[in-house]
């Protein structure tokens, strides 16, 4: 196996899978939480479980390497009961460990989740990005992603 060789896995056992994103989500968390200033809430670990567990049109891909893993992306769909008629593609959570980032780990990731979304008719595919991540930003841009909306921000205190 050479220093690139990975699969993606199509997470049909969130319990069993559950350590490994676990992990990958705490990683993820701290690499956010310079750019947030926020820690995430005390009941993270059941709220997200049971997000992942109840998704009812929803896909957990878990990438790995020699058996450990080094990335995972969720993605749903969403728009259905929505205004407009075309639901779309929602990239909730992606996560790459640092050591694997720049190997193409993110980009099969996404691949898998572009052809799941083809499959289900979704011409569609959207994502968050923090405007303070101008990694993730050029990552995501890089594959492909536009600037599309802007969410903004006003603290209330």
């Amino acid at each position: 196996m050479t220093s690139v060789d990975f699969e993606i896995v199509d997470v049909q056992d969130l319990e069993q899978a559950w350590p490994d994103i676990r992990r990958l989500y705490m990683e993820l968390d701290e690499y956010h939480r310079p750019l947030t200033g926020r820690e995430l809430r005390g009941d993270w670990e059941p709220t997200f479980h049971e997000h992942l567990n109840s998704l009812t049109e929803g896909l957990v891909l878990l990438a790995t390497a020699a058996g450990e893993a080094i990335g995972f992306m969720n993605a749903t769909v969403l728009g259905r009961e929505g205004v407009f008629p075309e639901p779309y593609g929602w990239v909730d959570n992606a996560c790459v460990t640092a050591s694997w980032r720049s190997k193409g780990v993110g980009r099969a990731l996404l691949a898998r989740v572009e052809v799941w979304c083809r499959n289900k008719g979704i011409a569609d595919l959207r994502l968050n990005v923090m405007a303070a991540n101008n990694a993730g930003i050029a990552a995501w841009q890089a594959m492909g992603f536009e600037p599309w909306s802007h969410t903004v921000r006003k603290a209330l205190r």
